[in-house]
């Protein structure tokens, strides 16, 4: 469970730095597992207070979990402990502003699509972490590789890595918007729980439209083309870049 509060113009652009990032190992639970967070622009006084300076503009709340179906999901609740007006009737400047700050966020957004790495499929590139005083909405708890895959209908993309000391690690296949495929009908991403390791600590993951039927499957959804995205929570070390080949499913029976 983490808090991710980041810095920039309220006009939909990019965030431009990290304002502050909160993860489970800055917050105090209480026995029952509950907790209550205190950020705003004042410096910080008491447990669970954290500053966020006075150019934040959003706050995005991140979870993890090893089984989706049995863990428990947070419960979140907003509540603003100072006053504030109502709001007045909207007008013509306030809504096109409004609107010039959704047209400015899907600007920027899309102009990264497709993302790097795209035109060289069936690769990941080096991990790499989120620089806090870097734009996007990254967080620096994380290490990241990407890549992408193109896949005929009998091929495999064979996935080969090793995880250092983490929280937890994952691997999931996205569409070229950086959206995850629908995880209600496919296997479209594995977790460290969910991976069984090789002998020597490393693993094999298999990418592909069908179940190779031998575990560690992610699925495309069906799709020819898309992303593969690793993550590493709390890291104790930079992992080495995952090797990829392809080859057909048939092989690997």
């Amino acid at each position: 469970l983490s808090f991710c509060a980041y810095a920039g113009e309220p006009d939909g652009s990019w965030s431009d730095s990290l304002a502050v990032n909160i993860n489970h190992t800055h917050i105090d639970f209480d026995a029952d597992g509950s907790f209550e967070l205190f950020v705003g622009p004042a410096e910080p006084d008491a447990p669970n207070h954290f500053a966020i300076g006075a150019r934040a503009v959003c706050i995005i709340s991140r979870e993890y979990y090893f089984d989706r179906e049995a863990d428990r999901l947070a419960e979140l609740h907003i509540e603003n402990t100072g006053s504030i007006d109502a709001p007045g009737p909207e007008t013509d400047d306030s809504l096109s502003t409004k609107l010039e700050a959704v047209t400015t966020f899907v600007s920027q957004t899309t102009a990264m699509i497709p993302p790097p790495g795209s035109d060289d499929p069936n690769e990941l590139g080096e991990p790499f972490g989120f620089e806090p005083d870097g734009m996007g909405w990254g967080t620096p708890d994380n290490v990241y590789a990407m890549g992408s895959f193109r896949l005929a209908e009998d091929e495999v993309m064979v996935i080969e890595g090793r995880s250092p000391k983490c929280c937890y690690w994952g691997v999931q296949t996205w569409n070229h918007y950086l959206q995850s495929f629908d995880a209600r009908y496919h296997q479209v991403s594995r977790n460290s729980k969910q991976v069984t390791l090789d002998s020597d600590g490393g693993w094999t993951i298999y990418v592909s439209k069908h179940d190779p039927g031998i575990g560690n499957w992610v699925s495309t959804a069906g799709h020819d083309e898309g992303l593969v995205f690793c993550r590493w929570l709390l890291a104790e070390t930079m992992p080495d870049r995952p090797s990829s080949r392809v080859v057909k499913i048939a092989s690997l029976r």
